[in-house]
């Protein structure tokens, strides 16, 4: 079962890492640098990881992660080459609320 926190944070990395390439760099606004983008891209990465090792499991949680971010890398292809000025808010709405799901997720699985 897909769950919203890691299309969210999938979302977010893959946009991130998108974005600090220098080819779709013009798309930033230039309000960040591209290594800050990079940075958090690789963070976004590992929460995602975190989540979905925690919640499935080494097995069915790596799996899930790599079908998660096949999906998001495929949604980011398809968004940057139709609608490249629409990434960085995608980005943008996305990294919010995959950390507050992300949250709320290992808040459920500590403490219940």
């Amino acid at each position: 079962m897909l769950s919203i926190e890691l299309i969210c944070l999938g979302i977010a990395s893959m946009g991130c890492l998108c974005l600090s390439m220098k080819r779709h760099s013009r798309y930033t606004q230039h309000i960040v640098r591209r290594q800050s983008l990079r940075g958090a891209g690789w963070f976004l990465l590992a929460i995602a990881l975190i989540i979905a090792v925690t919640t499935q499991g080494w097995g069915f949680g790596l799996v899930l992660l790599f079908g998660v971010l096949s999906l998001t890398a495929l949604m980011i292809t398809i968004l940057i080459s139709y609608r490249p000025q629409w990434l960085f808010y995608t980005v943008s709405m996305s990294i919010p609320a995959g950390l507050a799901t992300s949250g709320l997720t290992i808040w459920r699985n500590l403490f219940v």
